[in-house]
């Protein structure tokens, strides 16, 4: 059964955890990448649980997102204004044709 932080193993006999007796019958395993390993219920039964943990993960909330579209787009537009006025300076002379 899966949990808040992890999940719970249950069984009728007592657990076994990598050929260790735990004496137990219902164990509660926390999200660590340390209560991975191969469980068994008898001889029978058995279950690898492997978690896979992100230690170095942030966690992008609603906010953030948002955050992150408006200062592209405010981005995006200051480029663009750049690119315009630097584009569209009045030259300082005229251009004089030159025939052949």
């Amino acid at each position: 059964m899966e949990t808040a932080d992890g999940i719970k193993l249950s069984c009728p006999q007592n657990l076994f955890y990598g050929g260790n007796y735990m004496d137990v019958k219902e164990v509660e395993l926390p999200y660590h990448d340390s209560s991975t390993g191969e469980y068994s219920c008898g001889d029978d039964e058995k279950i690898f649980v492997k978690f896979r943990t992100c230690d170095n993960c942030v966690e992008l909330d609603t906010s953030s997102i948002v955050g992150l579209a408006v200062g592209d787009v405010v981005a995006t537009i200051v480029v663009g204004v750049a690119v315009y006025l630097i584009a569209s300076q009045a030259r300082t002379g005229q251009v004089i044709p030159t025939k052949k």
